[in-house]
Parts: structure tokens; C-alpha cells; sequence
């Protein structure tokens, strides 16, 4: 089978129960009404209900208003294109891939509130690059959870990496984070990822270990972390706007990952967080396994969604 063929029907099969409450519920409401302007509160509802913000289905209803004034006649497939083009268009604007070649080590600094899959998502991400040969070392940062150490170790050991960082005598991420880099740079790994603690948002002390752990990083490599990633789960919805607003308030967040696709209705929300805001979304989480995980790509998203 061929494997962007194979790779695309894994995204769609992901992205099942988003494709029921928002592509086939607007499918089926474009084909069966007259275009017209009340079609647009119909279309509205549509898209609330999928878990887009209010700011963002106002801003897609505005336009297909303009659309429908401009074209009095048009008729239900141009329409309905020109409902998608507006959902892509959103997409489209975050859409950066992440380039590591452009210094090595290149250092990811993994962050995310408690229960999101961050580790797992940093083996996922580990095994990624392993496939790309490149060579991929992981920092166990999470020191206040028990298991987390050798959950590392064992993502890890799966996805292929050099070496996990670990340190068994402190209970401070810094310091353990501080090892690493320095590992990372004398091994001249092409890529560190560095495990954190899973914090609540609203904790201001959280925040401010984050802080002190950049500061660290920047004790070695001043431009580093190259890349500081929020990890989402797909399932709290709108929610994940409150989040992704206050991490970067605090630590200025450059990359976003949202994960657990596949168990979720609410794929929509990664709509709204495009329009909210100008952070890439780099990559997806469509399933448990370790290689059910792909870079972001609006096209594919959009026609997983809507295309039959």
C-alpha cells in the first residue's frame, strides 16, 4: 500500500468522531438547504457545537456573509468549498514545520499540565526523529512524579534513543536538565528533548520553575531551548485556549502538539487555538501506538474532516 495513502487513512480514521459532529453534520446541512443567508445560523450552530470558539465561527460566518453577497446565485458545491477554504485559510496561517537542523543540539523543552500524554508524546516524538536517523537523547525533568523516570526510560528504550538523562541523587529538574544539555553537546546528539513536571496553569510557583529551568538551559546555550512545546489533550475542548494563553504568557511558548485525537469529538478545538493565536502547531497524536503521530498538516486535517 502506498504509505502517504496508508499515513492519510490513519488521520482519518483518527479523526472519526470529529468528522461526525463537524464535516458530516455540515455536509449534510449544505446539501439539503437553499444557499441563502439563513443558512449561515444554521452553519453557526454547527460549529459551536464542534467546539469552535465563538470569536472563530464569527470570524468564518462574516466571511461566508460577504461570500453569499458577493455571489447571489451561487450554488451549494461553491459554497460549501468556500466553507472550507475559510477553515483551511485558518489552518494554513500556523502552519511551520519544525526545522532541528538548524543547530545541533537542537533542544526541545516539553511542557503541559498534568494528564495531557507529554511523556508518552516525547517518546512519540523521539521515535519520529529515530526514523529520520538522527540521534535523539531525552532528559527525565520530571522529578516530582515517581513513575516518570522510567516511563522516559521505557519510551526511550522503544523509540530508539541514545540515552536518557536521569539522576536518581536530586529532586531538582534543574540540575538534572543542566546534565543533559551538557551530555547532549559532548555527544553531539542532534536532538534533546527535555521531559517536565505536568503543572496546573494557575500555579504561579510552577510557572516560575519553568522559569529557572530556561534560565539553566541558557547557562550553556544562550538561544536555547530552541523550541519550547505545549502538549494538549484534544479532549478538554476550548479549554486548551486558557492554557495555551498562560503558558506562553509566562514562557513564551513557540510550538504546540495536540494529542489524543482519535478519542475525541472536540478536534475542532485546534481551529480556534490557530485563530487565537500565532503559535505553530507542529504535530498530532492520532492513536497509542508510538508511530501513531504525524507533523501537522492543514491540508491533510481539513480533508480527513470533510472529504468523502
Amino acid at each position: 500500500m502506498n504509505y502517504k495513502y496508508n499515513f492519510f487513512n490513519r488521520l482519518k480514521q483518527s479523526l472519526l468522531n470529529t468528522r461526525k459532529k463537524l464535516g458530516d453534520n455540515i455536509t449534510k446541512l449544505v446539501r439539503n438547504k437553499k444557499v441563502d443567508v439563513d443558512i449561515l445560523n444554521n452553519i453557526e450552530n454547527k460549529l459551536l457545537v464542534a467546539d469552535i470558539s465563538t470569536q472563530t465561527t464569527q470570524k468564518i460566518i462574516n466571511n461566508l456573509k460577504n461570500y453569499i453577497n458577493l455571489h447571489a446565485n451561487c450554488n451549494n458545491k461553491s459554497f460549501y468549498d468556500t466553507l472550507r477554504d475559510e477553515i483551511l485559510n485558518i489552518l494554513i496561517s500556523i502552519d511551520k514545520p519544525l526545522l532541528i537542523e538548524e543547530r545541533k543540539p537542537f533542544i526541545i523543552l516539553m511542557v503541559g499540565v498534568n494528564g495531557v500524554g507529554k511523556t508518552t508524546t516525547i517518546g512519540k516524538l523521539a521515535y519520529y526523529y529515530h526514523l529520520k536517523n538522527k540521534s535523539v537523547m531525552l532528559a527525565a525533568g520530571d522529578t516530582c512524579r515517581v513513575a516518570a523516570t522510567d516511563q522516559l526510560e521505557i519510551m526511550g528504550k522503544r523509540s530508539g534513543c541514545v540515552a536518557v538523562i536521569k539522576n536518581n541523587t536530586t529532586s531538582d529538574p534543574a540540575s538534572v536538565i543542566f546534565d543533559a544539555v551538557k551530555m547532549a553537546k559532548m555527544k553531539l546528539a542532534d536532538l534533546l528533548i527535555i521531559d517536565t513536571a505536568g503543572r496546573l496553569q494557575n500555579k504561579i510557583y510552577a510557572m516560575e520553575e519553568l522559569k529557572k529551568i530556561i534560565r539553566v538551559i541558557k547557562k550553556i546555550d544562550i538561544e536555547a531551548p530552541h523550541e519550547t512545546m505545549l502538549v494538549l489533550d484534544a479532549n478538554i475542548g476550548q479549554n486548551s485556549i486558557s492554557q495555551v494563553r498562560i503558558f506562553n504568557d509566562a514562557i513564551k511558548i513557540t510550538g504546540l502538539i495536540m494529542t489524543k485525537l482519535d478519542g475525541s469529538a472536540k478536534g475542532g478545538a485546534l481551529l480556534s487555538i490557530a485563530d487565537h493565536f500565532s503559535i505553530p502547531i507542529r504535530y498530532i497524536g492520532i492513536g497509542q501506538n508510538i508511530d501513531d503521530f504525524q507533523p501537522f498538516e492543514p491540508h491533510n486535517f481539513v480533508e480527513a474532516i470533510f472529504k468523502k
